[in-house]
This record gives C-alpha cells, structure tokens and sequence, in this order.
C-alpha cells in the first residue's frame, strides 16, 4: 500500500514524500515502494491538489522509490507542466539511484530540476 505525506515547508513550498509506510512519529513516510501505474492516480491526485492550493514549488521526495516506470514518470512530467502553467515548479529530489539512472536515461532531468537535499 501507498502512503502519501504532504508536509508544507512554507506558504510557497511543499514536500511529497511517497512511501509504504508512514513513520512511528508521522512526520515522514518510509518503506521502498514501487511508483507504476497501480499508484498514479494516488500521487496524480496529491500533486494536482497541492497545485490547485496555490503552492508554487512542489518537491517530490523519491527516496524511498525502488523502481519508476513510464506511468510514474509521466504524472511527474504532468505535474510539472500543470506548475509551470501556474508559474510554479514540480522538483525531484532525493531520488534513489536507479531511478536517478531512470531519470538520466530518459532525459527527464532536463525538463524536472532534481536535487538532494
């Protein structure tokens, strides 16, 4: 199962972080999970609604993320088309390092800033 937090870093800015779990002091989600089209709807939703809210920098904690097919991907790239279409911005960071290979590979990374935080 896919766990989603959404944790306001300020008035502009908010984190997703997408795990299996969430943590024992809920503050953080951990776990490996796959990001494929069984949970695309599930993240699809939390960015769109974090757009919708008015936020302008979305960062996308992949972390925890085993593995990112092409589904996963593309609501990413989505999600940064709807941000930018507001003025904002969709960030990867902290991806694990086969999806950074993923993102490499696809050439993802130049469209979507991907940082390590």
């Amino acid at each position: 199962m896919m766990e989603i937090l959404k944790i306001p870093i300020d008035e502009k800015t908010i984190k997703i972080e997408i795990g299996s779990s969430i943590s024992q002091d809920k503050k953080s989600v951990v776990g490996p999970i796959e990001l494929d089209m069984r949970y695309i709807t599930n993240v699809s939703t939390a960015i769109n609604d974090v757009i919708e809210e008015g936020k302008k920098i979305i960062k996308v904690n992949l972390s925890n993320i085993s593995y990112i097919d092409s589904w996963g991907l593309g609501i990413l790239c989505e999600g940064h088309k709807r941000a930018q279409q507001r003025n904002g911005a969709l960030m990867i960071i902290n991806p694990s390092q086969i999806v950074t290979r993923i993102i490499n590979m696809t050439k993802i990374s130049s469209r979507i800033q991907v940082v390590t935080e």
